[in-house]
Order: structure tokens, then sequence, then C-alpha cells
């Protein structure tokens, strides 16, 4: 409860927090003090999955070990046959709880930019086998961009309990995927990673569209250079 207030989580998803409990504790659920107090946290947090909230927080929060806890998450998960959702809606709603603690005036802008490059990154396997909050915090990071927010990594970090420099790698291999995209088309050399903000609408307007052409394009790339270099060697 009083990690509830902490969050301030509705009293449906304590409710449901609970009768995880009951049920791991009617499994004869044994350990000590510091394990009954994993198995809470681990039961909130799968209750309040679909809230965008993350291990790291209530790992902080709870004071105890994030790999801990998270072994005790993969035991409830398995005992009781429910998992924590890691879907577009979830990844939005931890957007919105981010724009609210930083107050960001645009957050339904920022909010559906983030939930679009979130997206792009599991197309570039950049989630895959990551930590799926650095993830939703970098994307965050490239969306507030994109409506020239100036905001720290180190902002995102403390509110998340998490390392600035992680997400700060995850922005970068975000960008790298876009970038792979968005250079093959003839004003691409002009986009650069310090600028990827100001063409971040238009490669979320016609992703669906410059993904799929930029296997053709790369080729066309190619055949131009190596007929130019067919074409010096001819002068020579």
């Amino acid at each position: 409860g009083k990690l509830c207030g902490q969050l301030r989580l509705q009293s449906v998803i304590q409710d449901a927090a609970l009768r995880l409990v009951q049920g791991q504790l009617s499994r004869r659920f044994q350990g000590t003090k510091e394990s009954h107090k994993r198995l809470g946290c681990a039961c909130l947090l799968i209750a309040a999955s679909q809230l965008g909230l993350t291990l790291d927080e209530v790992a902080c929060r709870c004071e105890v070990k994030a790999n801990l806890l998270q072994r005790m998450v993969w035991k409830v998960c398995r005992d009781n046959g429910v998992q924590v959702s890691r879907s577009q809606a979830n990844a939005e709603a931890l957007v919105g709880r981010i724009c609210q603690h930083l107050n960001v005036a645009q957050a339904g802008g920022v909010t559906a930019y983030a939930g679009k490059v979130m997206s792009i990154a599991n197309q570039g396997w950049v989630c895959t086998g990551r930590r799926w909050g650095f993830v939703v915090a970098a994307a965050f990071m490239l969306a507030a961009q994109a409506f020239y927010y100036h905001i720290e990594v180190q902002e995102v970090a403390r509110f998340l309990c998490i390392g600035a420099g992680t997400i700060q790698k995850r922005l970068e291999e975000i960008k790298k995927v876009i970038l792979s995209v968005m250079q093959h088309l003839p004003w691409g050399h002009m986009i650069e990673a310090d600028n990827m903000h100001v063409y971040l609408p238009f490669a979320l307007q016609h992703w669906d569209v410059l993904a799929p052409a930029a296997p053709l394009l790369r080729k066309q790339k190619l055949d131009a250079q190596q007929r130019r270099h067919k074409a010096l060697l001819a002068l020579t």
C-alpha cells in the first residue's frame, strides 16, 4: 500500500497485486522477510504492468536488488500463468508518466512520436535482449527533441532509477537505425545523428514507405557508384 501511494497507483492495482500474493502464498511460498518483500514488489509490478511501471523503479523505491526482483517476477509469472506486458500501449503509458513528471506541455505529441520510435526500434532489433525501460526512455528523448524540448538524459534516468549512460547508448542505436534508411534519400547526406530530430517528423510520417524502399535505394546508390568508378577507369 505504501508503494502504491508513492507511485499514485489506483486501489484496483493494489487489489490485483494482493490476489497474486495470496495465490503465491497458497502454494506454500517460503522464504525470508526479504523474499516476502520481493514477492509483494513483483506482484505489484505485474499488476501495474499496463501503466508503464518499470522493474528498476520498483526495485529502487522498495530498496531491493533489481536482479533478485527480476527472478521473483519470473517465478510469479510462471506459477500464475501471467506475464508482464510490454506492449505499445504500455510504452506510451510510461512516456506519459515521464511527460507528466517533467511537465512536458505537448505530452500528446511527444507520446505519439515516442510510440512510433519504439516501433522502429523493434523493427531494428534495438529492443531484442535489452532492458525495456532504457529503450522507452531513449525513444522519449528523441521524440522530445523533435518538439525542441531540451531535456537532460540525467533527469529521465533519475525518474526511472536507471543509468543515464545506457539510455544514451540506446538513443544512439535508434538514431543509427533511422539514419540507415534516411541516408539513401537524395538529400540524405544532410542528415546526421546530431540533427536527426529535425527530420524525425518526416521519417515517422513516411516510415512505412521508406523502410521497404531502403534496400532498393541502397542498391541503386551502389550501382551508380560502380558506374562512376568504371567511367573513371575508362578515362585513365
